[in-house]
Parts: C-alpha cells; structure tokens; sequence
C-alpha cells in the first residue's frame, strides 16, 4: 500500500494503474449470480407468491361468504317485517313482495331464480307466546311469535341445506287485538 508521502514519479503511478487494473480484473471475472444465489432468490420468489395467492384465495372466499350472509340478513329483515305489518296474519304470503319465492312446503320457501347468485331457504313460523293469561282475557290481546330462518349451502350450490350450513334466524312478537 501506497502513502501520500511517496513522490508521484511514473513508476509509482505505474504501480498504482496496475493495481487498479488488477482489481477491476477480478470484480470482472466475479459478474453474475451463482446458482446458489439464483437458487436462493427463487425460493424467496415462490415464498412470497404462494402467500400472496393464499392471502387472496381466502380474501375472495370470506367475501363471498359476507356476501351471502349480509343478502341473507337483508332477506330476513324484510320478509319479517313485512310480516309483522300484517299483524302475523297466519296466511301470509311473501310472494306479495315479488321477490321470485316458491313454496315448497307449509311455510318453506326458496328462492328461485337465485337471489344475488345463491340459493336461500326460508323457513317461516309462527307460536303463540307461552306464558300464562295469554291470549290475556282482560286486554282481549294474544301475543304471538314470529320468526324467520334462512339457510344456504356453505358450497353456494343447489340442493337441501345440512345442519352444518349456515342459517340466520330473525324473531319478532305481534300483538294481536282479539
């Protein structure tokens, strides 16, 4: 190694070049990657690409989920409150709302065509409240249940709803005037 106390002759300078010219050389033959390196960095590539495509997949599965069960919760609410405006009329008909319901049994329905691209079951029913003086001989009042369930299939598709698919129940009680 070279002072700044060495006088500047050619020599020195000669020296200095060579070394220079010696490092850059060998930075030269050390360009490029190993394959350990590439190795390496693929690995870190794919890590972080499965966990994105993970992190993905579930964002899209739980949003289709939040989908299903705010149209179910939207669904219920109505269906129950538009029942209610009747006063529990024990005949009442959810097609009056024109939502495209088809019964399937006494109080069971579905949706069909799909609403919002699933498939609900509505189950409607309806019980007197069981405690005593009621209906209430005095007030001439009954005071009754209402309540709504709706169900889909976890797999969003067609057919019976199990007991492990997901099912939304919305009560309300009517008074009715005797």
């Amino acid at each position: 190694m070279w002072t700044l106390s060495q006088p500047a002759t050619p020599y020195f300078l000669g020296q200095i070049m060579n070394t220079l010219t010696y490092t850059s050389r060998k930075k030269s033959q050390r360009d490029g990657f190993t394959i350990v390196e590439v190795m390496v960095s693929v690995a870190i590539i794919i890590i972080v690409a499965l966990g994105t495509l993970s992190f993905q997949y579930y964002c899209v599965k739980n949003s289709r989920s939040s989908e299903a069960q705010a149209t179910a919760t939207r669904l219920g609410q109505l269906l129950l409150e538009d029942w209610k405006s009747t006063g529990g009329d024990p005949d009442y008909d959810p097609n009056s709302l024109n939502l495209g319901f088809t019964l399937v049994t006494t109080n069971n329905y579905v949706t069909i065509p799909p609403l919002d691209n699933q498939t609900f079951y509505i189950q409607m029913a309806q019980q007197l409240v069981p405690i005593a003086n009621n209906p209430d001989p005095v007030a001439g009042v009954t005071l009754q249940q209402l309540s709504v369930t709706v169900s889909w299939r976890k797999d969003y598709g067609n057919g019976a709803v199990s007991s492990s698919d997901p099912t939304l129940t919305f009560t309300t009680f009517v008074r009715r005037d005797s």
